[in-house]
């Protein structure tokens, strides 16, 4: 351990935090459990059938709950106890599990009775995934949050080694029954130390339904308003959506084109964890070389070559190595992605927005297993590989022209200055907090005519600013009888909704809309008037 903190100082400084530590334990012995569990099923699924579309559909299985339940488990994440989440989520996977467990000894497992657990134990992850990132970083100091993240990708590629090897032996002991209680266990210890942690003391307010949809819109539009998170999930897409032909066709090749035993099945998926694991050393020198872009494209080289290999040819031991690459390629783009995710998110809507994100990887696990499983059932395993490995080599030149944001760009972080343009003395007195319904916001400028397109350039850049912090149904309109006269005009769900907004405005924003004011004809903030809406037709 000193020699990986010689190479790269703070690496594993979290793990002298005694509370980190004890979860970061119980984490990687409940991602173990998991990835045992993986293995059981698709060991009982080929079993079953030989059918590369049911196969397939495991990943989908596990992928499509994401897409139904991370987003709104991140609202909750952003507004219930954490702590309450993470516990009833862990009994509810182990539950599961147990019950699969119990139903493999009595009776023959069908196709679609494993593809009902492998959904049931998704939704479980997609309610824990969300609140469980949005903790780490209370669990240790803000100087070592990084490298907490780091270790979390370490604790879930050496469960990725472990956890195939231990479902390989118990499964070669008695039966996949034995693995899927192993995986019950291991959540319920995660369970029972997640009860000795006490959260950090959070404003917890009662969600109503108009507010949940209201915090379900709120997330979507900042992301889809924030130039750096699109970047970052378009990128995620590109690459998930062909790397995911790996995942959904590797155990019908290992198993029926290979004719591999549990515990060599069992090596060749272990050997991804140890390839993630032997480059996470390696990241801080290749990060300093490399750059981001650089090892998101030597990731994208890693995983095309597996890929080939994969196709054409099917050698256990090149296969192993290949598989180590993979492992190395895969860690490599979904680190940087992540890296650069939460410095772009301020921590307001951090929950949901690493919902989104969430949802668009478990998505596109999910559309991709299904495409390439169809793939394979109408021509072969090797042409659905092929297919795939193209469009990651054309996913691999993104970095030229859809590059990540930097780690070290602008704070998204609220200011703590006051918004050059917020609510008047008069409307925030007369606000009253129990008051539903939408209200729009109407500002008026006085531009004068040598300085309008400059406006209405930064003024669009304040539509989205605006759009990203909550706010709907955006326009800038010039008056017809006076040309000098600009109104800007939004909604916002609630007058307490437009406190809200006003409190997200980072830096950043707050020189966008001082921009807009050095331009009028005053150079003070605009004249503002509030109308609830009564009635609409």
């Amino acid at each position: 351990m000193s020699a990986s903190c010689t190479s790269a100082p703070g690496s594993w400084a979290p793990l002298a935090e005694p509370l980190f530590r004890t979860l970061w334990i119980a984490t990687l012995i409940a991602n173990t459990g998991t990835w045992t569990q993986d293995m059981a099923a698709s060991w009982l699924m080929t079993s079953a059938t030989d059918s590369p579309l049911l196969v397939s559909l495991m990943q989908g299985a596990a992928s499509l709950p994401y897409l139904l339940f991370a987003f709104p488990a991140g609202v909750l994440a952003d507004s219930l106890n954490q702590r309450t989440m993470l516990v009833t989520a862990a009994f509810f996977v182990a539950c599961v599990s147990a019950l699969m467990a119990g139903l493999s000894l009595v009776m023959p497992i069908t196709p679609w009775m494993l593809l009902l657990y492998i959904f049931a134990m998704g939704a479980g992850g997609a309610f824990y995934d969300p609140v469980w990132k949005g903790v780490v970083p209370q669990l240790v100091k803000p100087e070592l949050q990084t490298s907490a993240f780091g270790l979390d990708g370490v604790s879930v590629n050496l469960a990725r080694a472990l956890g195939p090897a231990v479902a390989g032996i118990l499964i070669g002991l008695q039966s996949p029954s034995l693995a899927l209680a192993f995986n019950a266990v291991s959540f319920i210890a995660l369970a029972l130390l997640l009860l000795r942690w006490t959260p950090e003391v959070r404003t917890i307010k009662p969600i109503s339904a108009t507010a949940f949809v209201s915090s379900l819109r709120t997330g979507i539009q900042f992301a889809r308003f924030s130039p750096a998170v699109l970047r970052i999930l378009s990128r995620s897409l590109m690459f998930l959506l062909p790397a995911s032909v790996m995942w959904a066709l590797l155990p019908l090749i290992g198993r029926k084109a290979m004719g591999l035993s549990s515990g060599g099945y069992g090596m060749l998926v272990g050997s991804v964890g140890l390839g993630a694991i032997a480059v996470i050393g390696l990241m801080p020198r290749l990060k300093s070389r490399l750059g981001t872009e650089g090892m998101m494209f030597a990731g994208n080289l890693c995983f095309i070559a597996n890929l080939a290999a994969l196709a054409y040819v099917p050698h256990f031991g090149t296969l192993c190595a290949t598989m180590a690459l993979a492992g190395a390629g895969w860690i490599l783009v979904l680190s940087n992605l992540q890296a650069s995710l939460l410095p772009a998110t301020p921590t307001w809507v951090r929950g949901r927005v690493i919902a989104i994100y969430s949802l668009t990887f478990f998505g596109s696990v999910s559309a991709g297993s299904i495409v390439w499983g169809f793939v394979a059932q109408l021509s072969s395993p090797q042409i659905a590989l092929t297919i795939a490995l193209l469009a990651l080599a054309a996913s691999a030149t993104c970095g030229l022209f859809l590059t990540l944001p930097s780690t070290g760009s602008a704070s998204v972080t609220p200011s703590p200055a006051l918004p050059l343009a917020t609510m008047t003395p008069a409307f925030s007195e007369t606000l009253d907090i129990q008051g539903e319904g939408p209200v729009a916001v109407y500002n008026d400028y006085q531009v004068p005519s040598q300085n309008r397109a400059e406006f209405l350039e930064k003024v669009i850049l304040l539509g989205r600013i605006r759009r990203k912090n909550g706010a709907y149904q955006w326009g800038i309109f010039e008056d017809l009888e006076n040309p000098v006269l600009q109104k800007e005009r939004f909604m916002v769900s609630s007058r307490v909704e437009y406190g809200d907004q006003n409190s997200r405005m980072s830096d950043e924003d707050q020189a966008v809309l001082a921009d807009i004011i050095r331009l009028t004809m005053t150079g003070q903030p605009p004249a503002q008037r509030y109308f609830r809406l009564e009635a609409i037709n």
